[in-house]
């Protein structure tokens, strides 16, 4: 796939011009007063003072905009460094800790302790596999079903459908609008059947392919799945959304265990099949 998408994005760069001179042509037509060029000094004059008062009116507003977006890069880049110091370390820390868990708790406790943070690496580590599986399969899906219509660059916007879709919920929306403008660019009569073809895969991808996959790597039953992405997004948005599946499924399993060993100790059985 890679000659396809490095095809792709050098017939992208290549027709640039075209959609510039396109796009300036289709503008041009368009009888709107403002975009008219003033024929007098006292036009021009208060041209300028318009733009200067609505820059004036945005300046704050922007100035906010990047103060943000600059401290959100600054913590995506403390949070990799981190991130890389404690994977570097980990085997230090993990004795650490549990050094730290024998001085203070019993065998026994330390036992359950460190067996519990397994499951959860596990839970986690399933999780993220499991996501990736899914997006791989929808990178697919997408690549085939634009082949079959015989879309353009189908290699360069299945990959990027496909590793947007990593991102819960937002993702697919992430991935499908600068894909439908470079179908846009190039295709216009197609950009509607694209649009359609991505709903389509998503509704696949959301209620049948990613629960199925995220139950099978979690341990968690597809309709948990759902209502842990419904529970966990109307609480804590986006954010419930990204940890809703592993953080359910530790619930669910905690539950789980502490049910059978009730039933165990009623001497019933904790099949579930047999209520």
């Amino acid at each position: 796939m890679v000659p396809d998408i490095a095809a792709s994005l050098k017939n992208i760069k290549d027709s640039l011009p075209t959609y510039y001179n396109t796009a300036v042509a289709y503008v041009d037509n368009l009888d709107i007063p403002f975009l008219e060029i003033p024929e007098n000094a006292m036009e021009i004059d208060s041209l300028l003072k318009n733009a200067y008062n609505i820059i004036s009116g945005l300046f704050p507003q922007i100035y906010t905009f990047f103060q943000s977006l600059i401290t959100e890069v600054m913590n995506f880049l403390i949070g990799v460094l981190i991130s890389i110091y404690v994977l570097a370390g980990r085997g230090k820390v993990k004795k650490g800790c549990k050094k730290f868990l024998h001085a203070m708790l019993s065998d026994d406790k330390v036992e359950k302790v460190t067996s519990y943070c397994s499951e959860i690496d596990r839970t986690f580590g399933g999780f993220i596999s499991g996501k990736i599986l899914d997006s791989i399969i929808i990178g697919i899906i997408c690549f085939i079903s634009m082949t079959i219509l015989r879309m353009p660059n189908t290699a360069l916007i299945s990959v990027i459908v496909g590793v947007t879709n990593v991102i819960p919920f937002f993702g697919p929306f992430i991935g499908a609008i600068p894909s439908a403008i470079i179908i846009l660019l190039v295709e216009p009569s197609k950009t509607i059947w694209f649009i359609i073809l991505i709903i389509a895969i998503q509704q696949l991808d959301g209620n049948v392919i990613g629960p199925k996959i995220l139950g099978g790597t979690t341990g968690l039953p597809a309709f948990w799945v759902i209502f842990s992405l419904l529970l966990f997004g109307g609480f804590l948005g986006v954010f419930g959304m990204i940890i809703a599946v592993p953080v359910f499924a530790m619930i669910y399993n905690g539950i789980k265990r502490f049910t059978d060993k009730r039933l165990e100790r009623k001497n019933k059985k904790n099949a579930t099949d047999k209520y």
